[in-house]
C-alpha cells in the first residue's frame, strides 16, 4: 500500500478541479452557494475540502483494490509487508 501523503496531495489537486464541474452544475441548475459566482466570492472554503476528502475515498479504493488484485493488500498479506 503506497504511503498516503502522495494520494493526499493528488486528492487536493482533484477536488481543486472538481470545483469547475460542481460550480457549473450549481449555475445551471439554479442553485445558490455552489455556483461559479458563489465558488469565487468564498463558497470554495467548504467546496474544496469536501470534494478534496471524496477524491480521496475514491482514489483509497482504487489502491484498495489494485493492491489486493497484485496480492500486497488486505488483510491477510499484513504480517508480509514492510
Amino acid at each position: 500500500m503506497p504511503a498516503a501523503g502522495p494520494l493526499f496531495f493528488v486528492s487536493l489537486v482533484i477536488g481543486f478541479f472538481l470545483m469547475w464541474p460542481v460550480g457549473w452544475l450549481f449555475g445551471q441548475m439554479g442553485w445558490p452557494m455552489f455556483h461559479g459566482w458563489g465558488l469565487a466570492h468564498g463558497a470554495f472554503v467548504i467546496a474544496w475540502p469536501a470534494l478534496s476528502l471524496l477524491a480521496l475515498a475514491v482514489l483509497l479504493a482504487f489502491v484498495r483494490r489494485f493492491a489486493a488484485r497484485d496480492g500486497r493488500g488486505g488483510r491477510e498479506n499484513a504480517d508480509r509487508q514492510t
